[in-house]
């Protein structure tokens, strides 16, 4: 069967797949700087296993100290995702892009059949198609976080190409869901994260913003298109994995009508709100025809996913661990 790699192992994206994976009853190396904390006790009550080991992925060296093992896999997940006045545009490369390419050395050299990276739709910021955001638009971001990760994009398909790697990015969108939460990597915490918390705290909280749009995709949705990526051969370079849909914050506050009923959230017009709702990267929802044709799709409504996302910050919240 052999093992998976995970990078970014306690990040909100990076530890979804990580559960997912040792859920499925597979055999996981998790890497990251942050400790795990939480993590390894909810792995621990999963099918399969988890060894975990404490890294610095754009630390070259860094990449020697893995265990040798039969790799099945490497999902690479790990990320600093930047404001657009990033404060260290150096580290943010190191990590967004220096450690894609060990990675990817050290996936050639060990002969480790899969390779996916995780891609942004950040990097479709400023287009406005007339229909859904293709694979195929030419893109030239202009901020650090947008440009590490389309730098990174091409690398990868240069590494397929000339070093026969089976890699593919994957471009992802807005996400809510269980373990967001601050990091040093992640420090802009989602729209869909403030909202939320406000909402179980009955904090009285001002919005605007109501028809402002995104493809907000629930985080297990792309965890298990990922883990499925992962065991695929072949197929596109790059894909767009999401609803491919826009939910607007009006949808998000029926649903919290209806899921904590008692909050004290209220629309308002205008900046001057406590949280401001702003659209997505680009001006349409990315087009994810290519990876449904590998037979993969999101199947969690923006509905089901803020109850189980409600359901997992009650436990938490509960969980005197």
């Amino acid at each position: 069967m052999g093992t998976y790699l995970v990078t970014g192992a306690t990040g909100f994206l990076g530890s979804n797949v990580m559960l997912h994976l040792v859920s499925k009853g597979h055999c996981v190396v998790a890497c990251d700087l942050d400790t795990p904390g939480d993590l390894l006790r909810r792995a621990g009550e999963c099918a399969g296993d988890v060894r975990w080991l404490e890294m610095d992925v754009a630390d070259p060296k860094a990449w020697a100290r893995l265990p040798s093992l039969p790799y099945r896999a490497v999902v690479h997940t790990a990320a600093i995702t930047a404001s657009e006045d990033d404060p260290n545009p150096r580290r943010t490369a190191e990590v967004n892009l220096m450690s894609v390419l060990y990675a990817m050395d050290w996936a050639v050299a060990r002969n480790v059949p899969r390779f996916v990276f995780t891609s942004s739709s950040a990097v479709y910021r400023h287009l406005d198609p007339e229909g859904p955001m293709s694979e195929d638009f030419p893109v030239d971001p202009d901020f650090t976080y947008g440009i590490t990760k389309r730098a990174a994009e091409r690398f990868v398909s240069t590494y397929r190409d000339l070093r026969y790697l089976d890699a593919c990015s994957v471009r992802l969108p807005s996400m809510y869901g269980p373990w967001e939460h601050p990091t040093d990597a992640r420090r802009n915490m989602s729209q869909v994260y403030h909202l939320v918390r406000a909402a179980l705290r009955g904090e009285p909280t001002t919005v605007s913003g109501a028809t402002a749009e995104r493809d907000w995709t629930y985080v297990g949705d792309a965890a298990e298109g990922l883990a499925f990526l992962a065991d695929q051969s072949g197929g596109p370079d790059l894909l767009n994995l999401s609803t491919g849909r826009f939910v607007m914050l009006e949808e998000i506050l029926r649903a919290l009508d209806v899921l904590v009923p008692d909050h004290a959230i209220t629309q308002v017009d205008g900046p001057g709100a406590d949280i401001v709702m702003t659209g997505t990267s680009g001006g349409q929802p990315m087009d994810v025809s290519r990876i449904t044709r590998m037979g993969f799709q999101c199947k969690t409504s923006i509905e089901l996913g803020l109850e189980q996302y409600i359901g997992w910050l009650q436990r938490v919240d509960d969980d005197p661990a």
